[in-house]
């Protein structure tokens, strides 16, 4: 009977070796959005979005920030889907207007060369108390 070694690779480590991996081989990742949840009180100003981990892979890479009202989950795929874009927020990070009154999530959609595209990982999720109290939670 054969006997196989295998090892659990888990956190950012794995995201790492896997982002080397995908290099290696011509892969492309599309980064990590740096986590960072937020709570704030009105009128909430939400600190800048960055990546923890930069897409990389084949380049040049393009960025659009969507949000979609209320703490939703990381978006998944290679679709927009029903997020809103923020016009003239196609940087590499980007730092949400104050003002915010209600809770909010935020993402990054990633493009590579040749019309491949997909969400980054993660998403910044923004809370909003008012009054003493969470406006908007879902």
């Amino acid at each position: 009977m054969k006997s196989f070694l295998s090892t659990r690779v888990t956190g950012l480590f794995c995201h790492i070796l896997c982002a080397s991996l995908q290099n290696a081989f011509g892969f492309i990742s599309f980064g990590t959005i740096t986590s960072g949840n937020q709570t704030l009180c009105l009128p909430a100003d939400p600190g800048n979005i960055t990546f923890l981990i930069p897409p990389s892979g084949a380049s040049p890479f393009t960025y659009n920030w969507f949000y979609k009202d209320g703490l939703v989950a990381a978006p998944t795929g290679s679709n927009p889907g029903d997020w809103t874009i923020i016009n003239g927020a196609t940087s590499s990070s980007y730092n949400p207007p104050a003002g915010l009154e209600s809770a909010r999530t935020y993402a990054c959609f990633v493009s590579g060369p040749n019309a491949i595209r997909n969400w980054a990982t993660g998403a910044r999720q923004v809370n909003v108390y008012s009054n003493g109290k969470i406006k908007n939670l879902y």
